[in-house]
């Protein structure tokens, strides 16, 4: 507690603990926790008057609440009325449907969180660990962030945490005013989380046979183990409970500028507000709709005051619209071939493996494709389209069956990276980032613009850009910023500063956890998401050469420089597991489940055996290989600067020579699909296939 001297009032000012100041994971956590109050007005949640460091301690200034927490309260009277338990969950329904939908989740929900004033007002007072709605998983350290008896079962997994886990934690604190008893209880954390994750509470009816059948259902409801299975809102939450006590209102969402003064507002009249707003939609989104859509246009930015995101949904293209011109319906792959695959998509541990045979092709060339000028040399596939970067902000898709051009979309400006690709059951779109600062998603099938990332939103040119495992946009800026991104809708939903010292110098790696890269500061970083702070960071000899290659289950990450060094680093902790120094730069690294393979600038390529760390074989080629390696656990593939593409053995690296083909001059980029192989060079995208 203490006093604001100028404006003479009672504030509780929150102190980070001195021996947690220089601990970046804690200064990030204050500084989230600071950021997402700060915006909530509501009757019950306590507000945030301001935040900033005093002689370099943080500190957050809020309103004091008089009265004692609702753990006291429980701990010291028992069992809850009917009416007084109703009554605050009421109100704290009400708090949590408001600060959801401000994107808002408290993820600590619990009793001594709750503070219950004069009349019984209930303010929620800590949001220690309120997190936005869209944030990732938990951290690859493992660390659970949260109270263990009243966390819901995928927070303790460390899985994604939404709304739903706020409701889940509501529902344990109902049960325990109805009950007089938390619904689980065991000596130990550990034991807390097992029941957690496995056991039904008991039923409310045996503790409180008051309590209707209705309110059980609905708590059975709320207290499920999978989210999706529970209900989806505070307000869908309330309904039945109202229903079972319809003397008793539920659907308070109150707001205010100072306590004591504010309106209240029923849900069926912000239902009615909805019903009209979408009256009003259904009027102003056909205007919308029938504007031009012109790609290369600004379009205004929509504020955010939680991430800086800002994207821009395409309108319908007008008949007139000549960004794209669609030739003919877009093909299908062949069987054997993978959804996505590419260096940024479906590629995101960068092992360039790829889980197809590699069928004996026609060394004939089916088909070439020269465009008219040059842009990046990298290749990406999905659902029998190839899609280019020609230069001169040009993007083009082909028929990989015929090398026909589907469709062409000129950006107006040059693009800072070749095209990344998103491609699930219902659609398909493709990731344009330009040297402007700018990032642009086009339908797959037709070029149609689905959205678009202002520069003014982005804090630099992107770098690095790809797909991760959970189907998720990540991309690296030049200015060291870290965004995530829905590929679908371009929503930002995690924006992490790391600063120029952490721009990384190669596209990154991904775990289910963390991200992986390689700096010019001659360091490999691990960056935990969800802490949004650097794990560990550990020196390379040398300069970074290549992208590193991620986690494959042997517990490290592998990382290749100009010195010809290559090192493994324990993915957990940065210490070197092994490293080996080669004749030459680091060409080029892949892997697949069981080897590891390097290829150095003088043409020599080595495998080690993943899991003994053991070197198994070098080959040692006449002439410098332009691409490659890339695997599927059977042979490899390479490109020489002499144009030929060669096959290796996996097992031995053994030259296949009957499987050798030819191109007119050297390839930059190698695309195996099964019965196809696709290969770039400066100058032409060359086609091989299966002579069947």
């Amino acid at each position: 507690r203490a006093a604001d001297p100028v404006l003479k009032r009672p504030v509780a000012l929150k102190l980070l603990a001195p021996h947690l100041g220089s601990n970046p994971d804690a200064l990030s956590r204050f500084h989230r926790e600071a950021e997402s109050v700060a915006g909530l007005k509501h009757t019950h949640i306590a507000i945030v008057y301001e935040f900033g460091e005093v002689d370099r301690r943080p500190y957050i200034a809020m309103e004091w609440i008089e009265g004692k927490d609702l753990k006291a309260a429980l701990d010291s009277e028992g069992q809850f009325s009917l009416e007084r338990s109703f009554n605050l969950f009421r109100q704290l329904a009400s708090a949590l449907d408001y600060a959801h939908r401000q994107g808002v989740v408290h993820r600590d929900l619990k009793p001594a969180n709750i503070i219950i004033g004069p009349d019984d007002q209930a303010v929620i007072v800590d949001f220690g660990l309120a997190w936005f709605d869209t944030a990732p998983s938990i951290t690859l350290s493992g660390s659970i962030l949260g109270t263990p008896r009243y966390m819901s079962p995928e927070q303790i997994e460390g899985g994604r945490v939404d709304n739903r886990s706020d409701l889940y934690s509501l529902a344990l604190i109902l049960y325990e005013m109805l009950a007089g008893r938390p619904a689980f209880n065991a000596p130990t954390p550990t034991a807390l989380m097992h029941q957690q994750l496995f056991v039904p509470p008991p039923p409310i009816t045996e503790l409180n046979p008051a309590i209707s059948p209705g309110v059980e259902t609905a708590l059975m409801k709320a207290l499920s183990k999978n989210p999706d299975d529970r209900f989806q809102s505070a307000q869908e939450f309330a309904l039945p409970l109202q229903a079972s006590l319809p003397t008793l209102s539920l659907s308070e969402a109150e707001t205010h500028s100072s306590r004591g003064a504010f309106k209240t507002y029923r849900w069926w009249a912000a239902g009615a507000i909805a019903v009209l707003l979408a009256a009003v939609l259904a009027m102003l989104l056909p205007l919308y709709f029938s504007q031009p859509d012109e790609l290369v246009a600004q379009p205004t930015a929509i504020p955010s005051t939680a991430v800086p995101s800002t994207f821009t949904p395409a309108p319908a293209p007008a008949a007139d619209d000549a960004v794209s011109t669609p030739l003919q319906a877009t093909p299908q792959p062949d069987s054997d071939t993978p959804r996505v695959w590419g260096p940024t998509s479906g590629d995101w541990r960068h092992w360039h493996f790829v889980e197809v045979p590699f069928a004996p092709l026609d060394p004939e060339v089916r088909w070439i494709y020269e465009p008219e000028s040059s842009g990046h040399n990298q290749l990406l596939a999905a659902n029998g389209l190839i899609v280019l970067n020609t230069g001169d902000g040009i993007a083009q898709a082909l028929d990989w069956n015929s090398g026909e051009v589907v469709w062409e979309t000129r950006l107006g400006v040059e693009m800072s990276l070749p095209p990344g690709i998103y491609a699930d059951d219902e659609a398909a779109v493709v990731i344009l980032p330009t040297v402007d600062g700018a990032l642009y998603a086009l339908g797959l099938s037709d070029a149609r613009l689905m959205w678009r990332i202002d520069p003014e939103s982005l804090d630099g040119v992107i770098q690095s850009i790809y797909i991760s495992s959970d189907d998720n946009i990540i991309a690296l800026t030049d200015t060291g910023q870290l965004y995530l991104i829905q590929p679908l809708s371009g929503e930002i939903y995690g924006a992490l500063s790391l600063g120029e010292d952490y721009a990384s110098a190669y596209p990154a790696t991904l775990s289910d956890t963390a991200v992986f890269f390689a700096a010019e500061s001659r360091k490999v970083y691990a960056l935990e998401i969800v802490t949004e702070s650097i794990a560990w960071e550990s020196d390379l000899n040398g300069y970074p050469a290549a992208p590193p290659l991620g986690d494959g289950g042997w517990g490290y990450v592998v990382a290749g420089t100009e010195a010809g060094w290559v090192h493994a680093f324990s993915s957990l902790t940065g210490k070197t597991v092994w490293k080996f120094q080669l004749d030459g730069p680091i060409a080029g690294l892949s892997a697949d489940w069981g080897k590891i393979y390097a290829l150095t600038g003088n043409g020599v390529l080595y495998a080690w055996d993943a899991w003994e760390q053991k070197l198994l074989w070098k080959v040692e080629l006449d002439v410098p290989v332009t691409a490659g390696p890339v695997t599927n656990g059977d042979y490899i593939l390479l490109a020489t600067e002499e144009g030929e593409i060669l096959t290796l053995s996996a097992e031995s690296g053994e030259i296949q020579p009957e499987r050798t083909l030819s191109t007119d001059d050297p390839v930059f980029s190698l695309m195996p699909t099964g019965n196809w192989l696709f290969a770039r060079s400066s100058n032409a995208v060359y086609a091989f296939a299966n002579g069947e």
